[in-house]
């Protein structure tokens, strides 16, 4: 999408640093918090770079859902990340629109995914936090062309 509109783009920073810094195929609560910084602070660099849109691969919603999934807790921070992508006071959400994978739309097959069946819970969890904070998203289903 970026390429169609002629904008920038960031893809996830949280594969990268798994392949990195994973133990067990894992990586800790304080980890996934650092993920969130670094991926915020790329995207606020590529921001000023965009032309009108600007496309990003997750966010500090979707760190977070990962952190309860594997977890079963939210560190803090993570947490008050995750709040700061909505903002309350003025009824506006950090990324709009959100467009959302269905299921059924492949995804690569990655050392750091964890297969089909989790995948739909996962799923369940983003699709469920989403309602709760009440962003409104577009879910994107069919084949990737």
């Amino acid at each position: 999408m970026a390429e169609e509109f002629r904008t920038e783009w960031i893809p996830g920073y949280g594969p990268s640093f798994w392949e990195s810094k994973q133990v067990n195929r894992r990586l800790t609560p304080s980890q996934l918090l650092e993920i969130v910084q670094k991926h915020t602070e790329q995207e606020d660099a590529l921001l000023t770079k965009a032309n009108r849109f600007f496309f990003t691969d997750t966010n500090a919603i979707t760190t977070a859902t990962f952190a309860r999934y594997h977890h079963g807790t939210i560190q803090a921070d993570l947490a008050a990340l995750a709040d700061q992508a909505v903002f309350p006071d003025q009824a506006v959400f950090r990324y709009d629109p959100v467009f959302l994978c269905d299921n059924h739309i492949p995804c690569s097959d990655t050392p750091y995914r964890a297969g089909e069946v989790r995948r739909s819970e996962f799923q369940r969890q983003v699709v469920g936090d989403l309602h709760r904070r009440k962003v409104p998203c577009i879910v994107l289903q069919g084949s990737l062309e």
